[in-house]
């Protein structure tokens, strides 16, 4: 995969696999921090409901399946509807 220069940045090739295990390390590391800060809240120990992921991050494969590993309850992916 070609990296598009940015920054201060030049273009630079990656393998696949690496760009995988990045973000999956960083999305298990943000998942992990998203569900401590939700542990730290006083309503958490009485959710009884589903976790929706939405925006850009939620259309990422595999997210719902790694979130469901991670959170101890439902977990889903907010769908667009059109505007009318």
């Amino acid at each position: 995969i070609t990296l598009p220069g940015a920054y201060n940045f030049e273009e630079r090739q990656i393998y696949r696999e690496s760009l995988v295990t990045i973000m999956q390390s960083r999305m298990e590391e943000t998942l992990g921090i998203v569900l401590a800060d939700l542990q730290a809240q006083p309503f958490w120990p009485d959710f009884a409901g589903t976790v929706y992921f939405t925006g850009g991050g939620s259309q990422v494969n595999g997210l719902r399946e790694l979130a469901q590993e991670i959170f101890p309850c439902p977990v889903e992916l907010a769908r667009q509807f059109p505007l009318d």
